[in-house]
This record gives C-alpha cells, sequence and structure tokens, in this order.
C-alpha cells in the first residue's frame, strides 16, 4: 500500500467486506466467480433525483439496485386499483415509470443470469 500524501492509509471495511461477501456467494451460487462481468441497466444518476440513465453493473450491483427499486415501488404497486384482481390475473400491472424500470432491470439480470446457464450447459464456460 502506498501511503497517501498526510501519511494516513484509508481502509473502507465496509465496502472490502461487500465485495469479498459478493463474490464469495455469487461463486458458490454459479460455480465460478461471474461477479466482475457486467450488463447495462437503468440506475438513478443521483440517488434520490429519478433520473434514471443507463449504467454498466455488476450482478451484486443489480441485486441491490433492484431491491432498492423494489422498496420503492411495492407499496405504490399494491395500492392500483387493477392489481386487487392478482388472483384471477396472476400479474401485477406496472403504473408507473419507476416500477416499468425496476421490471426492465429485473428481466436484464434474469437474461444475464439465463444466458449464464445456458453457456454452463452448453460447455462454453468451465467452473
Amino acid at each position: 500500500m502506498d501511503k497517501s500524501p498526510d501519511g494516513v492509509i484509508e481502509i473502507n471495511l465496509l465496502e472490502s467486506f461487500e465485495r469479498i461477501f459478493s463474490k464469495n456467494i455469487i461463486t458458490m451460487l454459479f460455480g465460478a466467480d461471474i461477479s466482475d462481468e457486467t450488463f447495462e441497466v437503468y440506475l438513478e444518476d443521483v440517488r434520490g433525483s429519478k433520473n434514471f440513465v443507463k449504467k454498466k453493473v455488476n450482478i451484486a450491483e443489480a441485486f441491490f439496485e433492484g431491491k432498492i427499486l423494489l422498496m420503492q415501488t411495492v407499496a405504490v404497486k399494491f395500492l392500483n386499483p387493477l392489481n386487487l384482481l392478482w388472483r384471477y390475473t396472476h400479474k401485477l400491472f406496472n403504473a408507473s415509470s419507476l416500477e416499468k424500470i425496476n421490471v426492465s432491470n429485473c428481466q436484464k439480470a434474469r437474461n444475464f443470469i439465463m444466458q449464464y446457464v445456458k453457456d454452463r450447459r452448453a460447455g462454453i464456460r468451465k467452473s
């Protein structure tokens, strides 16, 4: 490690632990470390701005951001009168643009995972 100009070394343990933990979990789930592979999703350019831009993220970041969007939209989704019929339609309707972005991001994460699984089955990827 290099010293900073003021002689202080800063280590963000929370960030380091989170990165190591997510790499280990992803490796256990998929049989290989795919935590550095990226795909594009829509994320807020500044948290809370509701201004979404396309960004490349890894699978751990996609899950984290998806959880945040889910928490922001879940109450609104269930207050939508159309969604009172979910028992009959077996579908939840997305009324807001935030809900549609979340569904789009989740679909992109699913596609990424499904492509990985297909590649493993085809022998293209090895663990």
